[in-house]
């Protein structure tokens, strides 16, 4: 009986494909799903969905210097954010529903991040506004409110399975496009990116990774931007995942930082792969990032919601850069630190490095050495980033046209697919 119903959905499953399905009806299931799966960590046992009460109306009134000032204070994205301490209530308040040795294995990551910059904090898709436009001569002062929100809704489409530097280039690309070519004083906004025809799109765009399906895809939310929400982007995440190519992860890191909004964590592959490798999360069941969101918004404080991405990110681009950097960065720059040493030169993959921090923190704890939350003062170093994307790009005061980058290796067409 058991097989027949399987083999019976089974069935249906395979019907349907063939039925056209709207957008509102994907949705619709793609969110059932989620609410459905049954991936909750082993800590933590009742389902819980955060929703923030934001009258997005007010915040559309708000002029550029109003947005930005509450913008900061509602992500935290503030200057050396990692030496700030966290309210050790955070923890204590959660403790029976955390995982072992998380406070410790998270205070650590903390403390090492407060010594380094990494690309994800100065490249990476949702800060690319400020750091680019500054690049292109815009300010931040100068940014309409609206016209920045696209702008972090376009960075995080492009940075789609892209590194950092490679999003930087693109989005630089459409920058002076817009600026050059289209007079728009604010570089890239949805009547600019209207007038670009698709083939030149994927032109600008063609360092990153599937840039012909994201030229597509950007060409068509730029056309539900214009009609439905007068050049803005959705203020809720139902409207969002509609958008052609937004999944969950571009979502939750959308709503944080052009809406405030800390309605979901953003999960990518280097936070999928912690969370499992530090056991946060069940391996075997949460396959892939979007379920690992789920079973992660099941126990981790919300406090800590708009910081895991960014904190796990720039610790799994250290990892991910050549072990000639690392040893540069011991030898110079943390010579006086020998903890951080330590941590830095085992960074010889993921596996190995999370077992050795693990190990480090049961040691700590059964010798009772006090985990330190005050801040670390320290030199700050910076992860040069590969092609070292700030150097490249020029000033605002050079007269440089835009240079199309060479495309890297094309996708497969099951890659694409599988997009």
């Amino acid at each position: 009986m058991v097989r027949d119903s399987c083999h019976l959905k089974l069935t249906t499953l395979v019907l349907c494909k063939h039925r056209p399905i709207s957008a509102n009806m994907t949705t619709k299931r793609r969110m059932k799903k989620e609410e459905e799966e049954d991936v909750e960590s082993k800590y933590f046992h009742k389902k819980v969905k955060i929703s923030q009460d934001i009258d997005t109306k007010w915040v559309q009134s708000l002029d550029n210097k109003g947005y930005f000032n509450w913008i900061v204070g509602q992500t935290g994205n503030v200057p050396n954010r990692w030496s700030i301490p966290l309210d050790p209530a955070i923890f204590d308040d959660n403790i029976s529903t955390l995982p072992p040795l998380f406070k410790a294995v998270y205070l650590k990551l903390r403390q090492l991040r407060a010594k380094i910059e990494t690309p994800v904090d100065t490249v990476g898709g949702s800060t690319l506004p400020f750091t680019i436009g500054k690049k292109c001569g815009i300010d931040r002062d100068q940014i309409v409110p609206k016209n920045y929100r696209v702008q972090v809704l376009i960075g995080v489409m492009l940075s789609s399975q892209t590194k950092d530097e490679m999003t930087a280039k693109a989005f630089y690309n459409l920058m002076k496009y817009c600026q050059d070519e289209l007079g728009s004083n604010q570089g890239i906004t949805v009547n600019a990116l209207q007038q670009i025809d698709e083939v030149t799109m994927d032109e600008l765009i063609k360092c990153v990774g599937f840039h012909k399906r994201k030229a597509h895809y950007i060409k068509q939310t730029c056309d539900i931007l214009a009609d439905k929400y007068e050049c803005d982007i959705p203020p809720n995440d139902t409207e969002l995942l509609v958008l052609p190519g937004v999944g969950p992860k571009m979502t939750y890191l959308t709503l944080q930082k052009a809406w405030g909004k800390m309605d979901g964590i953003c999960v990518d592959v280097h936070v999928h792969r912690f969370c499992q490798l530090f056991h946060w999360v069940n391996a075997k069941k949460c396959k892939d990032p979007n379920l690992t969101r789920i079973a992660l918004e099941s126990w981790l404080p919300v406090q800590l919601w708009k910081e895991i991405n960014v904190l796990l990110v720039g610790m799994g681009q250290l990892i991910d850069r050549p072990k000639k950097n690392r040893i540069h960065i011991c030898e110079t720059v943390l010579k006086d630190d020998p903890e951080a040493i330590d941590l830095i030169e085992h960074m010889n993959n993921y596996k190995d490095w999370v077992n050795y921090v693990v190990k480090l923190c049961r040691r700590e704890q059964k010798t009772g050495v006090k985990l330190e939350l005050d801040p670390i003062t320290t030199t700050n170093i910076k992860i040069k980033a590969e092609d070292d994307i700030c150097s490249l790009l020029p000033s605002a005061d050079d007269d440089i046209p835009v240079k199309l980058e060479k495309p890297l290796s094309p996708p497969s067409i099951k890659q694409e697919e599988q997009l």
